[in-house]
């Protein structure tokens, strides 16, 4: 169990992180004999959360895995040689030895998904200010109202119709800076995977986003 005390937090909450650890918000100085109440009280959600954290970690094993790397939602065998360029295969990756799995995936971010992000702002007649990737910790993208749309750099290990969703998602909020009907009315205008996208996201976010 975790405890996180903050000055302006007013009540206490449960929450279960990614590596399944019970986190207790609380106001500063809280009291322990209510924390415990609360756990007891709550013994049965925590366990339940815990053990799907824990279910969902296992089916993700070959995401943890070294020696696999995800490329656009596929799933390859990563090995390395003395080359010094990047040799791609059906079911196989071979990486120059001086060249990290994360480096690999950093680059190819950089080069995929600002392509990507000006054809689909075109075929939505949209212009935005900068594109950038990043790594995010907490989101998948963002645009905000200078008109930059920044993208987390995990997308490049995602399936292209999950970052095409992402990526309308953020253009679509250049028109309509809320989630309002308009909103998704848009977005849905240029993707019929938003439900299903958002479900990836939720699925593998506890090994992208960290």
């Amino acid at each position: 169990m975790i405890i996180k005390s903050n000055k302006k937090r007013t009540r206490y909450t449960l929450e279960i992180d990614n590596d399944a650890n019970l986190i207790v918000k609380t106001p500063i100085n809280p009291s322990k004999k209510y924390i415990n109440k609360l756990v007891n009280e709550n013994i049965k959600w925590i366990e339940e959360n815990q053990f799907k954290v824990n279910s969902m970690k296992q089916s993700l094993l070959d995401w943890f895995d070294d020696n696999l790397l995800f490329y656009r939602g596929k799933k390859y065998k990563l090995s390395k040689s003395n080359s010094q360029k990047v040799i791609f295969k059906e079911q196989e990756v071979i990486l120059p030895k001086n060249q990290s799995k994360d480096l690999f995936l950093s680059k190819h971010a950089k080069l995929y998904l600002p392509e990507r992000c000006l054809d689909i702002l075109e075929s939505m007649n949209l212009e935005c200010s900068k594109i950038k990737i990043r790594r995010l910790k907490s989101c998948w993208g963002t645009c905000n109202i200078n008109k930059t749309i920044t993208l987390n750099k995990a997308l490049i290990q995602s399936p292209d119709w999950v970052s095409d969703y992402v990526i309308i998602h953020e253009c679509a909020h250049l028109v309509h800076f809320n989630h309002s009907k308009d909103f998704w009315a848009l977005v849905s205008k240029y993707t019929n995977h938003t439900k299903a996208a958002k479900k990836w996201l939720k699925d593998h976010q506890i090994v992208l986003i960290s």
